[in-house]
């Protein structure tokens, strides 16, 4: 079992780590280059690709990390001798909240931005010449 426990934290870790990479990638370069677009341009793009992102390999892989991250969690906190136990409960709990919960909730169910997402639009836009006065 404990080999199985291994392979299965691995296999998470993997798993995280490709989709850290593809928030990281939307965030870092993605937001910038449509930061420098005109709103209207802007939310065009940002449609275009959430229209684009929904392909089966993603939704696989984002639903995927959530099974195993909470089979991991459940097995490890069955497990809570195994000395790596607490740091892979710890670590697909970090992912279950920290990226599945708040991409479902704020997102997905939401269907809006977050008031936080709203924030960092409005700074930017103000930065902007294109500002549309209705906005605010």
């Amino acid at each position: 079992m404990d080999q199985f426990l291994f392979l299965l934290t691995i296999f998470a870790a993997l798993c995280t780590m490709l989709l850290g990479g593809n928030f990281f990638a939307f965030s870092a370069l993605f937001l910038r280059a449509v930061g420098g677009l005109t709103a209207e341009r802007g939310i065009v793009a940002m449609q275009a690709t959430v229209t684009a992102a929904k392909t089966q390999a993603l939704l696989v892989l984002f639903f995927g990390t959530a099974v195993v991250c909470l089979v991991l969690g459940a097995l490890s906190a069955f497990h809570w001798d195994d000395p790596f136990a607490p740091y892979a409960l710890a670590g697909a709990t970090v992912f279950l909240l920290g990226g599945f919960a708040v991409t479902m909730l704020g997102l997905v169910f939401g269907g809006h931005y977050t008031s936080l997402d709203w924030l960092f639009m409005s700074i930017n836009l103000a930065k902007s010449r294109d500002y549309p006065q209705s906005a605010m």
